[in-house]
């Protein structure tokens, strides 16, 4: 194979593919961190007090999963889920002065939104791929929930839910965790991708040739799973589903919670637990006014340095092909 320059199927991003530095994925494997932290974790059941009152807990009352919150003054246990005001926000809904921006730039903008923490499991190592599928269900159930509500306030334009897996993609703690942000702010790629869905550009009938190609990793009833073509990490891939929508809301939770643990389990197999990062791309809102946006999940595997040709220039160096890449994920699969 020569090197290759391949656009994203999207937006206007590139990266180019290098043989002479590809890599098996033992030369990727990470060494596993032993974590000890959960004495002192505030994530931890029983640890409750040390975290902001829950603005939505699931927790289990006579047989049932409920829906339910803390009070000002209370922490509530016995919860399976439990969501909190992140102590260190992106954006938040409280007011304050604004730098006076220098010429010619844009004026500053309140960063008005919300940033939650959805904390997955009262277990601390409880990730995702190995909870049970009830568990996992649920943490699906409170992300689209925390969706749905953060959808209500008018003055938000972007939601998007991500996982950072690993102190090297930038998680603080290592409990198992889902942050949500939702902001007035459209992100660059997401905007873009908007850009693409309305004039046309189709995710699904990207999807439906993917499942055919050498880059298909998995599907099942209700989605794909494919390597991306123009991935700008090592191992990243896409999960689209198969009824397109500018959002997750009345998605189907089981076959969801199958993909995505099979996939980030796969990952972890072959990488021993590398770092990922993971993003649910969502239309900007009002969603009926961005009807052909088409929502999936991106995952970005944190196994390169992005350098100066990276970051000065914005095109990546990518050393593993999504062919590669998807050959050894099926492979774990099986």
């Amino acid at each position: 194979m020569s090197v290759e320059l391949r656009r994203d199927y999207l937006i206007n991003r590139y990266v180019v593919f290098a043989p002479s530095r590809s890599r098996r994925p033992s030369d990727f494997k990470v060494v596993a961190a032993t974590e000890h932290g959960s004495e002192r974790c505030p994530f931890c059941a029983g640890k409750e007090e040390q975290t902001p009152p829950a603005t939505y807990l699931l927790i289990r009352e006579g047989g049932q999963v409920k829906v339910s919150s803390d009070g000002p003054n209370e922490r509530k246990k016995g919860w399976l889920v439990r969501v909190v005001p992140n102590l260190y926000p992106a954006f938040s809904a409280q007011e304050g002065s604004l730098t006076p921006a220098p010429p010619g730039a844009e004026p500053t903008k309140l960063a008005y939104g919300y940033h939650e923490v959805l904390i997955e499991s009262p277990v601390h190592d409880q990730h995702f791929w190995i909870a049970p599928e009830e568990q996992r269900q649920l943490v699906i159930r409170a992300i689209l929930d925390r969706i749905e509500a953060f959808s209500k306030d008018g003055r938000i334009k972007s939601i998007l839910p991500f996982r950072n897996h690993g102190r090297e993609a930038g998680a603080s703690l290592s409990h198992a965790h889902t942050q949500i942000i939702a902001s007035e702010h459209v992100p660059a790629v997401i905007a873009a991708e908007d850009e693409a869905f309305t004039n046309g550009k189709s995710l699904l009938a990207i999807a439906e040739y993917e499942s055919k190609s050498q880059r298909a990793i998995y599907e099942n009833a209700s989605f794909y799973a494919f390597a991306s073509w123009a991935g700008i990490t090592p191992y990243s891939f896409e999960i689209v589903p198969k009824k397109p929508g500018p959002t997750p809301l009345g998605t189907d939770i089981p076959s969801l919670s199958d993909i995505l643990s099979k996939t980030l389990r796969a990952l972890a197999s072959v990488l021993n637990d590398p770092p990922f990062n993971l993003a649910w791309h969502l239309a900007p809102l009002p969603w009926d006014e961005h009807e052909s946006f088409q929502w999936h999940i991106e995952v970005y595997p944190k196994l390169s340095i992005w350098a100066g040709y990276e970051i000065g220039g914005g095109t990546y160096i990518n050393v593993v092909t999504p062919e590669q890449a998807a050959t050894y994920l099926r492979a774990a699969l099986k």
